[in-house]
């Protein structure tokens, strides 16, 4: 029942709004109606008793063709296909009642429509509803991080005019409005660069986008935007002519600052060191409120044992619970040994992103325990971790060596990009991560020297000598997400076959595991039994009641090949993706893993 409208105040019985008593009232009202049907029919019905009365006193007698029906039940008969005859008029006219009242609903509701489009058109046409700013602004995001490269960064006139994005095309449009012309330049990034830079920006995509718009310090002050103001801007600094950047630097210390990317860095690592120093001791206060702090470009750095030293100092001292961090950060990229002379601002820091340094020489190597060394300084504040450039980790260090358990209490993610599987073997017993749930492990080649290894030291890391689901369930057991790639198909095959069914005990390796990612940059014919693998993985944790199913997997793409297991991924698996390989070898000659 449609409601009466609120703005009238009408006064009405509970009848127009209770359903309890609209449904009492229609109960009680089709009993009356009911009652005064009959009555409509008393005429026929007395007809129909005195026809059997006269047919009793044999008046008006009249025989049945049912011969075999007996003479008892013939009046009963013919009572109830008298009263089948009542009852069949009274239900067409309920029917013609029904059909009648329908048809005034229908005139209601015409009529009703009528008076609504007349009180429209007498008034003032609203304006169209508006997307809130906030999806626009998404959705404008969006499309510029969907975008492809194409020509130089920051150089628009080197574009051809068919692979601008839209974006690009609004924003050089004449007849664009100069408030949406802002208001897109402002979902954009805005690299502001300081004296010196410039060049190929393609490094940068990642993290600048395809083509954000590039902004040098000295025109930003002429800029009628504040392009500071926007949490997306980003300070490009070259520190290779620090003495000019300091300078401008300085001249925007009063501006918001969000994002440090630092691009060109002194060769003399003597030079370099000063000016690191040198930048955080003077804008330490501006450091502290970055939301991102970067260095796209690590290839330049090599190793100084002065950086280990200084990690060391820090650690000691007891001006180490003192210092007053206040990075707001939840993402940091610089090299391992940077880590000790940015650290007033950044031992607050909760994701990290670093890479291990180039040595000198080969008696200047860089050890694992040096390593875990300096991230100690932001492990307690660390939830995600990536090293990377394991592989520049001296060859003196490329022997298990049982060290002493370090506490990353609030370690969720952690990668470990192209390490020698010695060295992995001695990093990862040395962390202790309660809360890792995210790992990934990139495996590079290394020679065979498995036979020099002590049987002692392999029994007390709880290992035979090479890295294995066992092992790693044993250190992290909570895992749910595992991408792990050692490159060797008898290990990558033996890791599957660990996955796919209990150990010895009845109990599954990682059963928290939900997600999985394998990766090559070659695929080839010999891959296909690590794709059945796979395959047994996925269904074999399905049917468990104790392992989780996996619900996504990323594997290396086969060209249709064995399209059975393929099958069964896709019916299994809620979020599949196969990724392209750079190159497919056909052929049965090489046996590489993933």
């Amino acid at each position: 029942m449609e409601q009466i409208p609120s703005k009238r105040k009408f006064k009405l019985s509970s009848l127009w709004t209770c359903h309890r008593s609209i449904e009492a009232s229609c109960t009680q009202r089709t009993d009356a109606l009911l009652k005064f049907v009959d009555s409509t029919f008393a005429d026929m019905l007395v007809e129909m008793d005195n026809a059997f009365k006269s047919a009793e006193t044999g008046s008006d007698e009249r025989a049945l063709s049912d011969d075999d029906i007996d003479i008892d039940h013939r009046s009963a008969v013919d009572r109830i296909r008298m009263l089948t005859h009542v009852k069949g008029m009274q239900l067409e006219i309920a029917r013609r009642l029904v059909q009648k009242k329908q048809d005034e609903l229908k005139a209601l509701a015409a009529e009703k429509s009528k008076i609504i489009a007349q009180a429209n058109e007498r008034r003032d046409p609203a304006p169209l509803p508006h997307f809130p700013n906030e999806i626009l602004a998404q959705i404008i995001s969006y499309s510029y991080w969907s975008g492809k490269a194409s020509g130089t960064p920051g150089f628009p006139d080197l574009l051809a005019g068919d692979d601008r994005n839209p974006l690009q095309l609004l924003l050089e449009d004449d007849d664009t409005p100069v408030e949406w012309k802002n208001f897109i330049n402002k979902q954009i990034p805005c690299v502001v660069t300081t004296f010196g830079v410039g060049g190929d920006l393609t490094m940068y995509l990642k993290h600048f986008g395809p083509h954000p718009r590039m902004l040098p310090l000295l025109d930003a002050h002429q800029d009628f935007e504040d392009v500071f103001e926007r949490p997306s801007t980003i300070i490009l600094i070259n520190l290779a002519e620090i003495s000019k950047v300091m300078e401008e630097l300085e001249s925007i210390r009063q501006k918001p600052w969000h994002n440090v990317f630092i691009s060109t860095f002194p060769y003399s690592p003597a030079v370099l060191e000063q000016a690191f120093k040198s930048f955080v001791q003077k804008f330490r206060d501006k450091l502290v409120d970055l939301g991102r702090l970067c260095f796209p470009n690590v290839s330049p750095f090599t190793l100084n044992h002065d950086f280990i030293v200084q990690a060391t100092s820090l650690m000691e001292s007891a001006r180490l619970q003192e210092l007053p961090s206040k990075f707001k950060s939840s993402y940091a990229r610089l090299p391992l040994c940077l880590l000790p002379t940015f650290h007033p601002v950044l031992s607050n820091i909760t994701e990290l992103e670093t890479t291990v340094p180039l040595c000198d020489s080969g008696d200047e190597t860089l050890g694992v325990g040096q390593v875990l060394q300096v991230l100690m300084l932001c492990s307690n504040a660390l939830t995600n971790l990536k090293i990377s450039d394991g592989h520049n980790l001296g060859v003196r260090d490329r022997k298990l060596i049982p060290m002493r358990r370090l506490s990353f209490p609030r370690l969720e993610r952690f990668v470990l990009d192209f390490f020698v599987e010695t060295i992995a073997l001695n990093i990862l017993p040395a962390m202790h991560c309660p809360l890792l749930r995210h790992f990934t492990l990139s495996i590079c080649l290394e020679p065979e020297f498995w036979d020099d290894v002590p049987r002692r030291i392999r029994r007390s890391l709880k290992t035979d000598g090479r890295l294995s689901a066992t092992l790693l369930h044993s250190l992290f057991p909570d895992l749910e997400y595992i991408s792990v790639t050692f490159g060797n198909f008898d290990q990558d095959a033996q890791f599957l076959s660990d996955l796919a069914a209990p150990d010895e005990s009845e109990n599954w390796i990682f059963p928290l595991l939900d997600s999985m990612k394998f990766g090559s940059s070659t695929v080839s014919l010999a891959q296909i039994p690590l794709l059945k693998a796979v395959a047994k993985v996925v269904v074999n944790r399905m049917l468990s009641d104790v392992a989780r199913s996996i619900r996504y997997l990323s594997i290396p793409s086969f060209m249709d090949a064995e399209s059975a297991d393929c099958d069964t991924l896709k019916l299994f698996v809620p979020e599949l993706q196969f990724i392209p390989s750079i190159s497919e070898i056909y052929g049965w000659s090489r046996k590489p893993g993933w």
